[in-house]
């Protein structure tokens, strides 16, 4: 149960349903490690002492409320959600 960024050019899931919330989510995280390096950032690469998990979970991953991930910045690229007084938009 899971998924990974499959090199440049896809993201693989293991037993994963990729059409719920979550689902959609990681999809936004591993296509963010597949784009990071080269589109979203240029080819210039990664700052120094950034790890890959900075951008897909600190920047680019779309999140879900409840589910890991969750309160970190995140731009929401993926899902329409009613302002409730707990988002930032």
């Amino acid at each position: 149960y899971g998924a990974h960024a499959g090199g440049r050019n896809r993201v693989n899931y293991e037993v994963f349903d990729v059409l719920s919330e979550y689902g959609i989510s990681v999809f936004t995280h591993e296509l963010t490690h597949v784009n990071d390096t080269w589109i979203y950032l240029g080819g210039y690469g990664r700052r120094e002492n950034m790890g890959p998990e900075a951008y897909a979970q600190g920047l680019f991953q779309s999140p879900v409320p409840g589910q890991p991930g969750w309160g970190a910045l995140g731009l929401n690229m993926a899902f329409e959600r009613k302002n409730d007084g707990d988002l930032i938009y």
